[in-house]
């Protein structure tokens, strides 16, 4: 054998070797008189590390689902601000068009403004020959040439011969309650 071993075996008491023995026994007694014990400590222990195992493979899962939740509402909100700019180009489109309607139908009414008082102002016309010649008109001329010109004045007829010759003139007449009748009739 080797030297050293030797020694290291001499050095050695028979105490130490008695008392490491005992310590031994009492150590593998334990164990074995405590094995339940120990056993459900190692359960313990092996639970709280699979649950710890189980928890960061939970946040790690989640962690990534949360990531796409995320991109889902990026891409849906890119989504929105799309659709919003479509119906907000749609809008204007729409108001674009309704303005040019108006447009159009602002002419339209304005000609047909100029139209009626062009037939209004005609037949205030008409109504002024029959009466200004003789300077005598009915009561029912009268009356329908006043209402003549309110019409074209509310139709929009300004500042025309009605007001500086008709008006005027109208006023001056005779009026009487039947059309005389021509000596040429009799």
């Amino acid at each position: 054998m080797n030297k050293n071993l030797f020694e290291l075996l001499n050095a050695v008491k028979l105490v130490d070797v008695v008392v490491t023995s005992a310590l031994f026994i009492v150590i593998i007694s334990i164990l074995i008189t405590q094995r339940k014990k120990l056993k459900e400590v190692f359960e313990v222990w092996r639970k709280k590390k699979n649950f710890e195992e189980n928890a960061m493979l939970m946040i790690k899962a989640n962690t990534e689902k949360i990531k796409e939740v995320e991109n889902t509402m990026l891409s849906a909100r890119q989504t929105s601000v799309d659709i919003r700019a479509k119906m907000y180009n749609d809008l204007n489109e729409v108001v674009s068009d309704v303005k040019t309607i108006i447009v159009t139908l602002t002419e339209l009414q304005e000609r047909e403004e100029e139209t009626k008082r062009a037939e209004i102002k005609h037949s205030i016309e008409k109504a002024y020959r029959e009466c200004c010649d003789t300077k005598v008109c009915t009561d029912t001329q009268f009356e329908t040439l006043k209402d003549l010109i309110q019409a074209y004045e509310k139709h929009g007829g300004t500042n025309s011969f009605v007001h500086t010759l008709v008006i005027p003139e109208m006023y001056t007449w005779e009026l009487i309650k039947k059309i005389p009748e021509k000596e040429d009739d009799k």
